[in-house]
């Protein structure tokens, strides 16, 4: 009797497993390629004025930037610089989410996507409108 009911509990277990964990790659998968175009948007004014100056190359819009002797230009060159590096990282994992299923739930378990530079447990002010 108790093989049958522990039978019946890793049969529950796989169903939910086997329905759960396909959508939940998926949603991922989602989230990840909206967090890409997000970041391609936001370096998409940056894009045109590396291509009109700088032959499209966005790492020499930066450097020129950082050679400044404006310092907002400098703090610019590192806003950009991130923003240019949260592209890459994304983009090296959307690609990742591209590959068969189990490169996928494997990107999913090892690389969590990280959103934003806020750091656990520092509270953020929420306005409600």
């Amino acid at each position: 009797m108790l093989l049958s009911y522990l039978r019946l509990v890793l049969f529950a277990i796989g169903l939910l497993v086997g329905v759960q964990v396909p959508g939940f790659i998926n949603d991922y998968a989602k989230r990840v390629e909206a967090h890409l175009i997000e970041a391609q948007t936001g370096l998409s004014g940056f894009e045109s004025t590396a291509r009109q100056f700088f032959n499209g190359d966005l790492q020499a819009l930066v450097a020129h930037y950082r050679a400044s002797d404006d310092p907002v230009f400098q703090s610019d060159a590192n806003s950009l610089g991130m923003m240019l590096d949260r592209q890459v990282a994304l983009d090296k994992q959307f690609q990742a989410m591209q590959g068969p299923w189990y490169i996928r739930a494997l990107q999913v378990a090892v690389r969590p996507i990280r959103t934003s530079a806020r750091k656990p447990g520092r509270a953020t002010a929420t306005r409600f409108c």
